[in-house]
């Protein structure tokens, strides 16, 4: 067998493999999807959150909020902390403008990436009020 004949048949090969292993990908990709769609499935469930209306779930996590009237953009604060329970509290959090609504910021931005958070911040609230 000539070098080249060797050099085309390895290639090809190579080819067919890595079809084979795109194909394969595709489907464990499609597998680890559908397992996640099934596991939030079950959490929601087991949440009695889950089974509220969207309005009440709104209400529950302003209700968490309503002590802290100018929240920080901080990882503590409570809209953050709810972006960090379950995708579901996430969903909620994002979908609840009055939670964005307030932002206080005490002093000079800390951190490479508080003004993003900022920008963030004011973009999910519907009518942003600046505490100083």
């Amino acid at each position: 067998m000539s070098k080249t004949l060797i050099i085309s048949t390895l290639r090809e090969e190579i080819s067919e493999l890595s079809s084979a292993i795109d194909a394969q990908q595709a489907i464990l990709h499609d597998l680890l999807t559908r397992r996640g769609k099934a596991r939030y499935k079950l959490n929601c469930y087991f949440d009695p959150m889950a089974r509220l209306p969207l309005e009440i779930q709104s209400h529950v996590l302003l209700s968490v909020d309503s002590d802290n009237s100018s929240p920080k953009p901080c990882p503590k604060s409570p809209p953050m902390v709810f972006l960090g329970v379950c995708r579901l509290w996430r969903d909620i959090a994002v979908s609840t403008p009055k939670l964005w609504a307030k932002l206080r910021m005490d002093s000079l931005p800390r951190g490479p990436n508080y003004s993003e958070l900022c920008g963030l911040w004011l973009k999910r609230g519907t009518e942003p009020s600046l505490v100083c």
